[in-house]
């Protein structure tokens, strides 16, 4: 089956009589007595529904639910320091598989980088830098990397936007507070009276979306200062979550994952900063073990990797398996009675008594469905759609 079938699950039941036959969020146009509330999916998705004809007597009512997948906004964020350029190619080489993984999550990439192809000229203090009028260090640059973005360096509407800090980009310590403050419609470029196309990156953000953050770096975030008792990806945070739709409920719809100085097990130590030392490249070390990008990260539930790893193929592997993670295997199918209920994915799933015994399947815990996790594994990496089946009462469970 089509990858790209994984952004959706089919769900239909099939249902004899009044609501009473079947369960209260159920609903059925054209049958009297059916209140008009659909089930809801949990994880953040949602329910559009149409209906067909009955296909034959023995059947009342037929409804499809189809439970659109939500979709996931990544935001890309990359240092532009002088000792980034390694890293930035490996960035560019890995990025274009990560977003074929997660195009079935209607994935769009947001970047936050110096926007460009330099990744040679580290003149530094520099007078009117890229005309600005300002003063400042050449920074290392990033270009799309979704065709035909990465021929000309253009967004593509939809899919891949980038932001462009101009003039200075990323610089080592503050990509957390430039993350904030070019969320804004309101952010301009300094010295600028328009600014980049009239805003920042908050503008690209779908409503209801995950937001799934990366970002790589040698350094670690100094800025938003620390305040209130609070260390700086404290700050970050509590500013972030006051942003619409980062936060819902109390549950925080955005994870952090970070590339960064962090020393894997066993892996050597540069001694001035304590982060990782690897063997390739220039500048073959970290510039921080990046203490408060590894906070973060396990605060939010993201991913937190060694800048200084060879291979980075598996990193962005990992990033694309968290951002599945997203992907719903339960259902809030409350009033249901699990006995009378058939689950397809296309053949008949097994019902489990409980979690514990779970291989492949599904198990129910009073109001909610809950695929086993090697069959929600299969649902979210082949593709495989689900239904949910409810015979009339008399009828045979097929």
């Amino acid at each position: 089956m089509d990858r790209n079938t994984l952004g959706y699950l089919g769900i239909l039941f099939l249902s004899c009589g009044t609501a009473g036959d079947l369960n209260s969020t159920f609903t059925t146009s054209g049958l009297p007595d059916q209140p008009s509330t659909p089930p809801s999916l949990i994880d953040g998705g949602s329910f559009d529904s149409t209906s067909t004809p009955p296909p034959d007597p023995t059947i009342c009512a037929r409804k499809t639910y189809t439970a659109q997948q939500r979709p996931i906004d990544v935001m890309l964020v990359l240092d532009n320091s002088h000792s980034m350029a390694d890293e930035i190619l490996k960035v560019q080489q890995n990025i274009p598989n990560f977003l074929s993984k997660i195009e079935a999550l209607q994935g769009r990439l947001l970047v936050l980088s110096s926007k460009g192809r330099n990744v040679l000229d580290v003149r530094e203090n520099v007078p009117n830098l890229f005309g600005s009028s300002l003063m400042g260090d050449v920074p290392l640059q990033f270009c799309g990397p979704v065709p035909p973005a990465m021929e000309n360096c253009q967004d593509r509407p939809g899919r891949y936007y980038h932001l462009d800090p101009f003039p200075y980009g990323v610089a080592s310590t503050n990509s957390l507070s430039l993350l904030l403050g070019t969320y804004p419609e309101s952010y301009r470029w300094p010295g600028s009276i328009v600014g980049p196309d009239g805003g920042g990156w908050g503008r690209w953000l779908r409503e209801g979306s995950f937001r799934f953050l990366i970002n790589v770096t040698d350094d670690d975030a100094q800025y938003p200062r620390p305040q209130d008792g609070l260390e700086t990806y404290q700050v970050f945070d509590r500013s972030l979550t006051g942003l619409p739709g980062f936060l819902t409920n109390g549950v925080r719809q955005y994870s952090y994952n970070a590339i960064f100085g962090k020393v894997p097990l066993g892996g050597a130590t540069y001694g001035p900063s304590g982060g990782c030392r690897s063997t390739e490249g220039p500048f073959n070390f970290a510039m921080s073990p990046g203490l408060q990008h590894e906070r973060l990260a396990t605060l939010t539930g993201g991913n937190a990797e060694s800048i200084c790893r060879t291979d980075w193929s598996p990193i962005f592997e990992g990033l694309a398996d968290k951002a599945l993670e997203q992907v719903p295997c339960r259902y809030d199918l409350q009033g249901l009675d699990p006995n009378r209920l058939v689950l397809k994915a296309p053949t008949v799933l097994p019902r489990v008594a409980v979690k514990d015994d779970c291989g492949d399947g599904w198990w129910f815990d009073d109001t909610s469905v809950t695929l086993c996790d090697r069959t929600c594994d299969d649902v979210r990496n082949q593709g495989a759609s689900v239904l949910f089946e409810v015979p009339c009462p008399g009828e045979t469970l097929k």
